[in-house]
């Protein structure tokens, strides 16, 4: 039998492991996550309809502004990821539901920038925010109104997919 030679940091990264680690299991961690991420959408929810204080109102006017319309997306996208950490409980799934949560909000918000039609660029913010010219811009610029739309309402639905890490078939 031989001895069990240690591992340094880098080997420990590269199997998953964090060289922080406090004994949770990753069905706690998922858990833990999937709680936050509904207490979010709860605290967004209440801050829109003013029950949040202070802190509420500085959440509305900076959503307001980097969301435009799609500020009431935040507590569904928090909704969203914390049943994908629920959902994917026994497995490690940062990175799919993060990105598919991205994805859908910026989705969205481009979507509702485009739907803006001939309006000036102010109008647009509201619509869209900021970070959905970001990403509305591009795909206006390059497809035109009704493909950009296409390829938006196409990207949502891709994004939930992903999000939620479920194929087509069983939704």
């Amino acid at each position: 039998m031989g001895r069990h030679k240690k591992k340094n940091k880098n080997e420990k990264e590269e199997e998953g492991e964090s060289s922080f680690n406090i004994g949770l299991l990753q069905e706690t961690k998922n858990s833990i996550w999937g709680i936050a991420s509904i207490a979010i959408a709860v605290l967004a929810t209440l801050a829109f309809f003013n029950k949040a204080g202070s802190a509420g109102e500085v959440f509305n006017t900076i959503s307001n502004r980097l969301f435009g319309w799609g500020m009431f997306l935040v507590p569904v996208v928090f909704i969203m990821l914390g049943i994908a950490f629920f959902k994917s409980i026994h497995r490690k799934m940062y990175t799919s539901a993060f990105l598919g949560t991205l994805l859908f909000l910026l989705s969205f918000l481009a979507f509702f920038y485009i739907l803006g039609g001939n309006a000036d660029r102010a109008m647009r913010i509201s619509q869209g925010g900021y970070f959905g010219i970001v990403f509305g811009a591009p795909h206006l610029g390059a497809f035109g109104f009704v493909a950009a739309l296409i390829i938006l309402i196409f990207l949502i639905f891709i994004s939930v997919l992903f999000a939620l890490n479920i194929p087509l078939h069983s939704l």
